[in-house]
């Protein structure tokens, strides 16, 4: 049983681009590094590099669970590993501020 959304191609393979090459990492570095710590060109690197990295352990971690490694279980846990890191990041800056 699969969820499917109705998209156009394009719209797909763009949504795919960013959550795999890099939403995961640019979630983790605003994570680590709260604030202007990186200038946009290292961040944006970094973010592609830190993706990648990310991309292949959940798929090797997946692969390796009853689930499988499918389109929807990366989809799923990418994203969920986002918005895990991105609500981290706000707590971090919040407090970054304050410090």
């Amino acid at each position: 049983m699969t969820a499917s959304v109705a998209a156009p191609q394009a719209v797909r393979i763009a949504l795919g681009v960013l959550i795999v090459f890099v939403l995961p990492g640019f979630a983790i570095l605003c994570a680590v590094f709260p604030g202007p710590k990186l200038s946009p060109s290292e961040r944006l690197l970094a973010s592609v590099g830190t993706s990648l990295a990310m991309t292949i352990y959940v798929s090797v971690l997946l692969g390796t669970t009853p689930m499988g490694l499918s389109q929807e279980s990366l989809a799923v846990t990418l994203g969920g590993t986002t918005i895990a890191a991105s609500l981290l990041a706000g707590v971090r800056t919040r407090y970054a501020d304050e410090a």
